[in-house]
Parts: C-alpha cells; sequence; structure tokens
C-alpha cells in the first residue's frame, strides 16, 4: 500500500493492478481523500454522455447493464467497491449527478424563441444528435 496524492484526471490513467481504498463511515458515506476523489470521478462518469446519454428522460429509465458495465469495469476496477451499500451509494450519486448535469445544459441552452433544431445544433460536440 502507498499514498499517492491523484486528481481527478489521474484516475483515469491508474494502472490496472492498483485500486484506490475508500474509507466509508457509519452511515455508509465515502470519507477521506478517497471518498473526495470517489465523489469527484463520479462527477466526471456521469458529465460523459457516451456512458450515460442524456436521451433517457429518467435514471431509471437508463438500461441495467449500462448502470452495472460502469460499476464492474470501472469503477470497481479502480477503487476499492465491495458491498451493495457501497454500490446503491455510487448509483444514488450517478443518478443525481446525471440528473443535474442534463438538467443545466437543458437550462444553458433553454430559449422559447429557438426551434427544436436549433437547440439540438447548439448541443456540445460530445453528444450524439440522436441524443
Amino acid at each position: 500500500m502507498t499514498t499517492k496524492h491523484l486528481k481527478t484526471n489521474d484516475v483515469w490513467n491508474f494502472p490496472q493492478n492498483e485500486r484506490i481504498i475508500v474509507c466509508w463511515n457509519e452511515e455508509y458515506q465515502p470519507i477521506g481523500d478517497g471518498g473526495a476523489l470517489l465523489n469527484r470521478f463520479l462527477g466526471s462518469i456521469a458529465r460523459n454522455f457516451k456512458v450515460f446519454p442524456i436521451c433517457y428522460s429518467t435514471w431509471k429509465k437508463i438500461p441495467k447493464d449500462y448502470k452495472e458495465d460502469i460499476i464492474q469495469n470501472t469503477i470497481q476496477a479502480k477503487f476499492v467497491v465491495n458491498s451493495d451499500i457501497q454500490i446503491n451509494y455510487i448509483l444514488k450519486v450517478l443518478n443525481h449527478k446525471w440528473r443535474d448535469f442534463r438538467q443545466e445544459l437543458w437550462q444553458q441552452r433553454d430559449d422559447a424563441m429557438r426551434t427544436r433544431d436549433e437547440l439540438i445544433a447548439m448541443a456540445p460536440k460530445d453528444i450524439d444528435r440522436d441524443h
């Protein structure tokens, strides 16, 4: 075990054979530096529309496969997260961050004077036009 000072972008390039330890309090909330890094990383995932597209009207409509894939192949590959309680916390945080960012995007571009096509044309480049 070693101590490293990591930024959110460092997590994406973290070695495959290493994982970040996250401490959890009695209320099953991540705490400390590992917890703060996990929360920032979840924010970067929620803003990645290749992972969680914005074409779904609610979090419940996002296919379960999307959620399971991100938990297993991204979060558990980079962080020590083992219990169902921890996974449920992570999914809840992703839900809130995805919803808030989706709403923020809409509010930035919402204008009653613009047509739907004009609004779509204003979408960020990393969002598929179908979404």
